[in-house]
């Protein structure tokens, strides 16, 4: 199943009343179950082009289909709906409410949405990210390890077939970092679940299947990952 397909996709923006492009005519496809790095230097275009392909920001020009629907010919409406069912987002920073418990953090937009919780499915997220016994603490309780994994948890709890993670281990330690790298490997390789993740560290490239370096706007080299 193809997750995603990017045809001649350019970003602009407008500074200082000029023109600057940011991501420069990208084309690429992402299959079902592909862990895709996105590596490259700090203003590499490594984040924008994230958040173009998760269509949390519109393309400028060029074609771009996620899960088959093509983002230009889909209504706003539709792109969240298509995001709030399908696509889940991870931030470097935890984004979590810190007046709710790890259960409510995960489970947020379904309470916002008034949705049917499903108990057995939080239970078993919760025991996959390691939190069991911390699901009824608030953020401020947490280490920042413990928080990423409720970020991460949240992402994963309604079957995304997608996740996007941008810089999600930025604000971690060394060992805080590999546990959540090997957390986001094992959803990854447990549900099939197709990962494009951006990171500048070299060292979290050895958890993708795919490489995708990107420098000035482009891919400079597309390529097999170590897993």
């Amino acid at each position: 199943m193809e997750i995603i397909d990017a045809k001649n996709i350019c970003k602009e923006y407008i500074v200082g009343g000029k023109k600057s492009q940011i991501i420069r005519n990208i084309s690429l496809k992402i299959e079902k179950g592909e862990f895709v790095s996105l590596v490259g230097p700090s203003g590499s275009g490594k984040s924008t082009l994230l958040y173009l392909l998760s269509g949390m920001e519109p393309i400028t020009s060029g074609e771009l289909s996620v899960l088959g629907h093509s983002l230009k010919k889909i209504s706003d409406k539709e792109v969240s709906k298509l995001r709030k069912k399908d696509i889940a987002f991870i931030f470097q920073f935890y984004n979590l409410v810190v007046e709710m418990t790890v259960d409510d953090n995960i489970l947020l937009s379904n309470l916002i949405g008034d949705i049917k919780i499903d108990a057995n499915r939080l239970n078993e997220i919760l025991e996959l990210v390691g939190l069991t016994e911390h699901r009824t603490k608030f953020p401020n309780e947490l280490s920042g390890g413990q928080q990423q994994r409720v970020a991460i948890a949240r992402a994963l709890y309604n079957n995304p077939k997608v996740i996007f993670a941008d810089e999600p281990t930025g604000n971690l330690d060394s060992l805080n970092s590999k546990e959540v790298m090997n957390l986001l490997k094992d959803i990854n390789q447990k549900y099939d679940t197709t990962i494009i993740l951006v990171t500048h560290d070299e060292k979290q490239t050895k958890y993708a299947t795919r490489l995708l370096r990107i420098e000035d706007g482009k891919i400079l080299n597309d390529s097999k990952g170590s897993e």
